[in-house]
């Protein structure tokens, strides 16, 4: 299970985390939670500009993510958990972005920032969906 671990387990510590967050089993709920959140940011009528700028951070921490699964696996040589998916997301998260900068006018600058932030952001995000996560399966899940 470590050899599959983001970063290492002093650092998840450090967050609240632990390895056991990163069993497939938890992996799958809190990846399914997030997803079900981007597709409603990603999925709901852009009327004005502040949907479209909520969309294309969305979009961006998909992208940002996708290029942390690609960057770990040119790091470490190897395939993670998440790259193929990476690689879809990646690449449907930057015509999503180009879409809809195109239809609100959105500069490249405007662009850049909210991808930036949503980057940032993404980090806790993830952990917070791990932590939940792991309250929506129980601790039965860890034989306690």
């Amino acid at each position: 299970m470590q050899d599959h671990l983001p970063v290492s387990p002093q650092l998840l510590a450090r967050v609240g985390l632990m390895p056991e967050d990163y069993a497939p089993r938890n992996m799958a709920v809190g990846t399914g939670l997030i997803t079900l959140t981007s597709a409603g940011i990603l999925c709901a009528p852009f009327r004005n500009r502040a949907v479209g700028i909520a969309q294309v951070g969305a979009a961006g921490a998909l992208a940002v993510n996708a290029l942390a699964h690609v960057g770990r696996a040119l790091r470490e040589k190897r395939y993670n958990p998440g790259l193929a998916t990476a690689l879809v997301m990646l690449f449907s998260s930057l015509n999503y972005i180009s879409r809809i900068r195109r239809e609100l006018g959105m500069t490249r600058m405007t662009v850049g920032w909210t991808t930036l932030g949503a980057g940032v952001l993404s980090f806790p995000i993830i952990i917070g969906y791990l932590r939940l996560a792991r309250w929506v399966i129980g601790a039965r899940a860890w034989g306690k």
